[in-house]
């Protein structure tokens, strides 16, 4: 076989392939700056609401009574879909228009957090049944895990650093303690109930 016709033959065969993985790698390309772009505009929109968050707090003397902190989080919830709408070109846009894509927002406490996140709703009106979903600020959820074993049943409440409540039944006593797992300063254990700590720190740190 001549080389001409090796040379046409090969660049029948491999002329399309390169067309291929060309327009492969330019939308692989394509699609990972979007993703940056999303990224971006969501890490600004979620910047904003923890300031917004931060800000309300600290200027509000009742951001430790329960209903003050859920008007403050719905207060961020609000900024961080503004931020959003803004970032997307699509200033003035309602709440619930943003919301609609955003699956849940979680917002972490000191012993537990808040879930914002879609809540299914059916009523009646005027003899017409509507059913949806509408995004609500859920019930505050503690960092909470319950053992059990050999007849005793105890609840742990955490925190984000080693102060705990521990209550319960541990040997048909009910018991009930709180206080730091370890005190760093002394590195010692100081709850009181050896069988409850030690259970709790190989269950904590293993």
């Amino acid at each position: 076989m001549k080389l001409q016709n090796m040379i046409v033959i090969f660049s029948i065969i491999v002329r399309p392939i390169t067309l291929i993985l060309s327009a492969y790698i330019g939308v692989q390309i394509d699609t990972a700056m979007l993703v940056q772009q999303y990224d971006t505009r969501l890490m600004r929109a979620t910047h904003d609401a923890v300031t917004a968050f931060e800000l309300n707090t600290l200027n509000n003397k009742y951001s430790t009574n329960a209903d003050s902190l859920r008007r403050d989080i719905k207060a961020s919830v609000n900024t961080f879909s503004s931020s959003l709408a803004s970032s997307f070109g699509m200033q003035g846009s309602h709440i619930t228009t943003m919301m609609s894509y955003i699956p849940a927002l979680v917002f972490t406490m000191y012993d537990g957090y808040y879930i914002y996140s879609p809540h299914q709703y059916n009523y009646e009106t005027v003899g017409e049944q509507k059913t949806g979903y509408e995004h609500i600020l859920k019930p505050y959820i503690h960092y909470t895990a319950r053992y059990q074993n050999s007849g005793n049943d105890i609840v742990v409440n955490y925190s984000l650093d080693n102060y705990i409540t521990i209550y319960g039944k541990l040997g048909g006593q009910y018991i009930s303690y709180s206080g730091y797992l370890i005190d760093i300063t002394e590195g010692k254990v100081k709850l009181e109930n050896d069988k409850v700590v030690g259970y709790t720190i190989r269950r904590y740190y293993n």
